[in-house]
């Protein structure tokens, strides 16, 4: 809830920035190329502005940390997407700040109009032609940007010799992003878009034959973040194209773990949609597979785990069973603080 409703607000105050940058430019240019006399509506304009862009950044910073997309970047994906909103989107974001500031702190410490105005056009202009750069046009453009033929997912890294397990005492959220070659005709528009495209399959002979297969990899060592991650693909081994659901372009992925009665419950959360517009499907062609890194957690509680894919229409597929660790809070509902079961 908390992310959602940031989420709108972030998207409400893109539009104060857009409008107060417009009618900063206005003020500033005119009266620059007129060499008019500075006046309480410039200084007035320029704080409206810096305001804007600082407020802005706060609100993004929230998001940002809660983002399964920068979660992705750390997690080492190397997609576009991925490095947009994990580096390139914050920091032209805070490069707008910091030229909104210094286009409204130094100005009205200047004595001669003309100067004032110079460093106004300059900054001002320069923090708007920023924001600009770092809107996600892709995401307004109904989720759907261009996709070259050659677009291809992302690439595994190896884990760090020193990586350790992620070290968890209560549920946390499973983030695993999809791009789809195929676009969704039918969504509303607006989701968050994943460039983690299907790989083909080639001469690899992972998955059942004539199957759509969820495979762990528990024996490959990848990175997640700084800690030590598997593997985990979906393979379409079928001859059609198969769709699935997906909530700003993340999969309801998790993964469960038998607890002391052999009970299988979930230890990680799904995808929570941001609003209405989160929903889409997301398609893999035949012969394709995605992948993306998954933790390995640590705890007390050695047992074993598996993955739990939600395909729509009541469809489930689980994944292979292998050894790991959990601790006993994993098992506990965030929202209410009791165990989940399954």
């Amino acid at each position: 809830m908390f992310y959602k409703a940031t989420l709108h607000l972030h998207d409400l105050t893109w539009w104060i920035i857009l409008f107060t940058g417009l009618w900063t430019m206005f003020r500033v240019w005119r009266g620059h190329l007129a060499q008019l006399t500075w006046t309480r509506h410039e200084r007035l304009a320029g704080l409206t502005f810096s305001s804007a862009l600082a407020t802005q950044f706060l609100i993004g910073l929230a998001l940002y940390f809660q983002s399964p997309l920068a979660r992705a970047f750390f997690a080492g994906g190397a997609g576009g997407t991925a490095t947009f909103f994990g580096l390139s989107h914050p920091l032209a974001m805070f490069a707008a700040v910091v030229l909104g500031q210094v286009g409204f702190s130094v100005s009205k410490r200047l004595s001669d109009d003309r100067r004032k105005y110079q460093l106004a056009v300059s900054c001002y202009t320069a923090a708007l032609a920023v924001v600009l750069f770092a809107v996600p046009w892709g995401r307004l453009s109904l989720g759907r940007p261009p996709l070259p033929d050659n677009a291809h997912g992302w690439e595994l890294q190896p884990s760090r010799p020193d990586a350790g397990p992620v070290a968890a005492t209560r549920k946390l959220q499973g983030t695993y992003p999809v791009g789809s070659r195929l676009p969704d005709r039918y969504a509303f528009g607006g989701f968050g878009p994943c460039d983690n495209y299907p790989f083909d399959l080639g001469r690899m002979d992972w998955g059942r034959q004539a199957a759509i297969s969820l495979v762990a990899f528990p024996e490959e060592r990848v990175a997640y973040f700084k800690y030590r991650g598997i593997p985990v693909r979906l393979i379409n081994r079928i001859d059609e194209v198969v769709s699935f659901p997906a909530y700003d372009s993340c999969l309801s992925l998790v993964q469960e773990a038998q607890d002391g009665d052999s009970r299988w419950r979930a230890i990680e959360s799904p995808p929570q949609a941001i609003c209405g517009n989160s929903f889409h499907s997301v398609f893999i062609e035949p012969n394709q597979y995605w992948q993306f890194p998954a933790r390995v957690y640590s705890g007390a509680i050695k047992t074993k785990i598996r993955f739990r894919l939600d395909g729509g229409a009541g469809q489930i597929l689980y994944s292979n069973e292998f050894q790991g660790a959990v601790n006993a809070g994993q098992f506990e509902d965030p929202a209410e603080g009791k165990p989940e079961q399954r």
